[in-house]
């Protein structure tokens, strides 16, 4: 079967590869940029084919900017994304660790003598001022010559790229011809695109246009001609971080599954909830033990709802600039630096201003100035080219698919050996994000009081931790550690009940503690 292949980000030196399976690469000759990050979503359409969006991650001068990507075959089309994709699937699917509070029986009340005057101490305290203030919501608005051996096969602009297809029998070739015409791709690549041109790989590659009107690097979306999917972690170490996270969106119609490494069935424990741990931190350790090439199962389920779509802004052509740009928050166009350079292009502030601050301006509806240029018929085709488009799309690309699956893995440069394989599998199970442990209160028959009882935390696979052993049955050794001076045995004076707001702190602080000193671990028979 051919592959679906993704570009990672590179920067000087190689890697061998031998496999015929390897993928694609990002190459910056001028100075290493790390990929902090890689973020992938492949789209299984109904008729074989994949449509791939990659988020694109680069630090670094414009012109240093180039992108190459080897694929079996040429891509049927080749496409502007949008971030919001990846923003929202990662949002809808991360792992979440939900707390219930249950109690076992009746907890014995609990009345404590606080000293000082007034006994301002967990009796009537008055509750933290709210924070004041906050930001101006309309000023937040705007944060922000061909080798002999070539065979180009398409030529274009796409957003801010330009793109060429092209093809060769040896790696120097298509080197030679990308730096002849302008891509920054250093001679010391050759060695990492070798083996593509020799099994006859077409390649992909994306410089940012130099008569662009954007500097904004957006995710590339392609539609390819092939039913599986592979990525290209042999191209990866140079440039990438020394554990490179990487969450990769599979959306069809059924669970999906890597075919040549291994699954990382991630452990729960307590720490999970209580955030001594976090899930990146536990699915990196499990794929260290499982020897360095595995994917966690994030989230298998159905797919989340995603609001990309906006609203037409055709009607906009008539607006003064003001209403216009009002028009954009109040129709939730998103706030950030591809639409403020678009509303730049466009609206161009009177003489001495500069453009941020009036389009804030603008935005906040205060007493501005005319535009000494306003093109509002520009400024919506490119509103609609840019923005509106590519969200309808996205969104169109996730309402094809009902099922979603989130795959994550955490990799070190020296395991970027074998490029892993995914494929569809509908005998898998589904794997929720929200996964909830129930945290049980033992308080038995009056026993114990709410601030001294066990309490054990009830995990979702059915391991049990003890968070706290029994603590003391007597009033005053339980109000003492509170901070109360002893128990209230008669009217008079302050007092605070075990679920008062002062105790209920003491009670948070005491648990606290708890989770970390004396819990121990045991198994549900």
């Amino acid at each position: 079967m051919r592959y679906a292949t993704v570009a990672f980000l590179l920067a000087l030196g190689a890697s061998p590869i031998s496999q015929a399976s390897a993928c694609g690469g990002f190459f910056c000759s001028s100075s290493p940029i790390n990929q902090a990050r890689e973020t992938v979503v492949y789209g299984y359409e109904p008729d074989g084919s994949i449509t791939m969006a990659v988020q694109i991650t680069y630090s670094g001068r414009d012109e240093d900017f180039a992108w190459i990507l080897p694929v079996p075959v040429a891509p049927d089309e080749i496409a502007v994304g949008t971030d919001a994709l990846f923003q929202q699937l990662i949002a809808q699917t991360e792992p979440t660790f939900a707390l219930r509070d249950a109690v076992e029986g009746q907890c014995a009340r609990l009345a404590c003598e606080y000293p000082g005057p007034g006994c301002s101490v967990g009796c009537g305290s008055a509750a933290s001022p709210a924070s004041s203030g906050g930001a101006d919501a309309a000023a937040a608005f705007f944060d922000g010559g061909a080798s002999p051996g070539v065979v180009v096969h398409s030529e274009g602009v796409v957003g801010p790229y330009d793109t060429v297809v092209l093809s060769a029998s040896t790696a120097p070739e298509v080197i030679e011809w990308l730096q002849m015409n302008g891509y920054d791709i250093p001679d010391a690549s050759g060695e990492l695109l070798g083996p593509y041109a020799e099994q006859g790989f077409v390649f992909v590659a994306l410089r940012l246009n130099a008569n662009r009107n954007s500097s904004v690097i957006r995710p590339v979306v392609m539609r390819l001609p092939t039913d599986e999917a592979c990525l290209p972690i042999r191209l990866t170490p140079i440039a990438s971080d020394p554990n490179l996270p990487i969450a990769l969106f599979h959306l069809a119609d059924r669970p999906a599954r890597s075919t040549n490494y291994a699954h990382a069935d991630v452990p729960l424990d307590f720490q999970l909830w209580t955030r001594g741990a976090t899930w990146d931190t536990r699915v990196q350790a499990r794929v260290q033990e499982l020897g360095g090439r595995a994917f966690a199962t994030d989230y298998a389920g159905t797919t989340p709802t995603l609001t990309l779509d906006l609203p037409d802004i055709a009607d906009l052509e008539t607006a003064s600039p003001a209403d216009f740009v009002q028009q954009l928050q109040l129709r939730g166009y998103p706030p950030g630096a591809l639409l403020q350079e678009i509303l730049a292009r466009h609206i161009d502030p009177p003489r001495g201003i500069d453009s941020q601050r009036y389009l804030n301006c603008l935005a906040s509806g205060g007493r501005c100035e005319e535009p000494s240029r306003y093109d509002p018929s520009g400024l919506v085709r490119a509103l609609e080219d840019e923005i509106l488009t590519p969200r309808r799309e996205a969104q169109a690309l996730v309402e094809r698919h009902a099922y979603t699956t989130r795959l994550s893995t955490s990799m070190r440069p020296e395991d970027m050996t074998i490029d892993p394989v995914f494929a569809l599998d509908d005998g898998l199970p589904d794997v929720p994000q929200v996964r909830t442990a129930v945290r049980v209160t033992e308080c038995g028959d009056e026993e114990y009081f709410t601030t001294t009882a066990p309490i054990r935390l009830e995990l979702p696979d059915g391991t049990v931790e003890q968070l706290r052993e029994a603590g003391t049955t007597d009033p005053d050794v339980a109000c003492r550690s509170m901070g109360a001076s002893g128990a209230r045995r008669s009217g008079g004076g302050c007092s605070a009940q075990s679920l008062s707001s002062g105790s209920a702190l003491s009670w948070l602080a005491v648990l606290a503690a708890g989770l970390f000193v004396t819990w121990r671990r045991r198994k549900t028979q």
